[in-house]
């Protein structure tokens, strides 16, 4: 169903859309249009434009100021307001896309985004203009890979003991020898399901490990080796791995503080994927530096490029430049993604 509107709206083929297509820094306008005309959908004309900085730096900071402060938290892209008003399809991924704007779209009936979240998007809005949103998740696959790449290359030091070595140092000693295992020794515990942890499961399965997910909208009990709780408190007790993967909201941000932190056995690890504001980063810092918790893999930080060299300085934490979902199939395929899955789903008609 579409995010937009509260009853099933499919996107009518025979009717000739009048299209805009907002590319970006990782997506271009030109690879929109393509997908577009490859789709099943008619389109009378496609008006290409530009949201952001060509600056890759500089625009994922502009992005990350929408995902955390709505829609109004960066212009919209120039020149949008000379064409909206005749359009009746969006095209984007993180253009903003505020209430101000949308009103000028007074023929808009579909906003198809390249990503599986809308906080660039004046949802209520669209709600009350049954708008119809379309999201995809582009990467779920790819951030899956990489936590699972996270949990081995932390468990089993293979990224401290590269660094020992290219400094010239051959050790065999390391923090955590006392609690080194498998994988399929562990208990890993899943904040959040959504489709990246759906993916993880999938993966998981395959290590034949315990796995224990903490969801508000799952049913507590056990099925084969994943047992679903509500408790995040339960998960921070008795997981060995800890893996986030909650979206950052008002509801969620620091939701993981120092008491659930504290929580953690000495053995465990904490894995961020997901958003640095659903984590208190100085109270994790102060629990590694202690030495109460085994590590920590980080790929989000409250700052990026994240400079903080008392992190550098711990050899229990695995640190990455906000990478986990950036392989050339998950982003640059995402407009093909998104016009696959809503052919599958039947919301093309």
């Amino acid at each position: 169903m579409g995010k937009g509107s509260e009853t099933e709206v499919l996107i009518d083929t025979k009717r000739m859309w009048k299209a805009i297509v907002i590319g970006d820094a990782f997506i271009s306008p030109d690879t929109m249009e393509a997908a577009l005309r490859e789709s099943d959908l008619k389109v009378q004309y496609i008006k290409k434009l530009f949201w952001g900085s060509r600056d890759k730096n500089i625009y994922t900071k502009m992005q990350q100021r929408v995902e955390r402060y709505g829609p109004e938290a960066e212009p919209w892209a120039e020149g949008l307001e000379d064409v909206i008003e005749d359009a009746d399809l969006i095209f984007h991924c993180y253009a903003p896309l505020c209430k101000e704007i949308l009103e000028k779209g007074k023929e808009l009936k579909v906003i198809l985004t390249c990503r599986s979240g809308t906080e660039q998007i004046d949802m209520d809005y669209c709600t009350k203009r049954h708008i119809q949103v379309e999201t995809v998740v582009r990467n779920k696959t790819a951030v899956a890979e990489f936590v699972v790449g996270q949990m081995i290359a932390l468990t089993r030091n293979i990224a401290v003991s590269d660094r020992k070595m290219k400094g010239g140092t051959w050790t065999k000693n390391y923090e955590n020898d006392i609690f080194r295992r498998s994988i399929a020794d562990q208990t890993v515990g899943i904040i959040g399901m959504g489709n990246i942890s759906r993916e993880l499961l999938k993966l998981l399965k395959v290590f034949g490990c315990q796995i224990l997910v903490c969801s508000s909208h799952m049913e507590e009990g056990k099925d084969g080796c994943i047992t679903y709780t509500k408790s995040m408190e339960q998960v921070f007790r008795e997981a060995d791995i800890i893996t986030l993967q909650l979206r950052e909201c008002e509801k969620t941000r620091n939701i993981i503080d120092r008491e659930l932190l504290s929580l953690m056995k000495p053995s465990a690890y904490l894995i961020n994927t997901a958003r640095a504001g659903i984590l208190d980063y100085d109270a994790l810092y102060e629990r590694l530096a202690e030495k109460k918790i085994a590590g920590a893999a980080l790929d989000v930080f409250p700052e990026e490029p994240f400079l903080e060299k008392r992190f550098f300085r711990l050899d229990s934490v695995l640190l990455t430049p906000h990478v986990a979902g950036d392989t050339l199939d998950a982003i640059a395929n995402a407009p093909y993604a998104l016009m696959k899955k809503l052919k599958e789903e039947g919301k093309i008609e």
